[in-house]
């Protein structure tokens, strides 16, 4: 079964009074700001080279390039403009928060941490800077600080959707299931449309053996995204655990299209086809997932009682 998986949002710069005089700024102001990642780094990049420039507008230049460079995952250049961005004003809580998510997208949950802790003591209402470093509690394992910090993002912002996906999780990792399906009840109720939320309440429900509720849940997240590939494998996994191997093999065959050789679903279709009594097509999939990945779980174990572990 699928480790859930942790949403990381990506909080977009907002700003709490109107920019002045932005008429005077032609050309570059706008895409800066707005434009497409490529075409914002290039504006910013010629405001931050302009001669005179006001320290606010020079500011904001940086900030934006960063939030550009990070929708690119550069985060290493995204901690550089945020850099100059704070050393120019150190008092936007945006800008640590922005910055914190860069260091986590770096893996530097220390630096994070500091960052989000910096925002927070700015602005001690802000429900985004506390699911922010909820996640990257989470990252470090640090679960019960975690539901703490999402804790106090639900009593801000009671209808954010995300943050009760995320609690969720980290309920079902500590084993505290039910919680963890009603957190999922809940972003599903603010957000009917979300998949991972359907995902992961599945996944909750097939580690129960609930599966006809879990296949519900993973039905449901495929309709939204036919995508999501890791709904169509676990819907394979509780087709196959409810005897239903047809459809579990129309599933793992699925997955496999959408993302060829991934030795996660090689492994899942190799016990679908070991079940199915397909020995050869079960031991060439379990190879290949091994090949791919010698950390997938079950696969050896697979091979060893097909007696055809090397």
């Amino acid at each position: 079964m699928k480790s859930l998986r942790l949403l990381l949002p990506v909080v977009l710069l907002s700003f709490a009074a109107p920019l002045p005089a932005l008429a005077q700024f032609e050309g570059d102001w706008a895409p800066c700001h707005e434009g497409s990642a490529e075409v914002a780094i290039e504006a910013c990049t010629r405001l931050v080279q302009r001669k005179p420039i006001e320290a606010w507008k020079l500011a904001k230049a940086h900030v934006s390039r960063g939030l550009a460079y990070a929708g690119r995952n550069e985060f290493a250049k995204a901690v550089e403009d945020y850099n100059r961005a704070i050393e120019i004003d150190g008092d936007d809580v945006w800008t640590y928060n922005n910055r914190g998510l860069a260091h986590a997208g770096l893996g530097d949950y220390d630096r994070a941490l500091a960052d989000y802790a910096k925002a927070l003591s700015l602005d001690r209402a802000n429900a985004w800077v506390y699911q922010n470093r909820a996640l990257a509690y989470a990252a470090q394992g640090a679960h019960d600080r975690a539901l703490q910090d999402f804790a106090k993002t639900i009593a801000l912002a009671p209808e954010n959707a995300s943050a009760y996906n995320n609690r969720g999780e980290i309920y079902a990792k500590k084993g505290d299931t039910e919680r963890a399906v009603q957190d999922f009840t809940t972003a599903i109720a603010l957000e009917p449309d979300d998949t991972w939320a359907y995902t992961n309440r599945g996944t909750v429900h097939a580690g129960k053996r609930r599966y006809d509720q879990a296949i519900a849940d993973f039905t449901k997240a495929i309709d939204v995204d036919p995508t999501n590939i890791w709904a169509i494998n676990n819907r394979a996994w509780a087709h196959l655990n409810a005897g239903k191997t047809s459809q579990a093999l129309a599933d793992a065959n699925q997955a496999l299209e959408l993302s060829p050789d991934n030795p996660v679903f090689l492994n899942t279709r190799g016990h679908i086809l070991e079940v199915l009594g397909r020995r050869r097509q079960a031991i060439a999939d379990l190879r290949q997932a091994i090949a791919k990945d010698p950390t997938v779980q079950g696969s050896k174990a697979a091979l060893k009682r097909l007696k055809a572990l090397r």
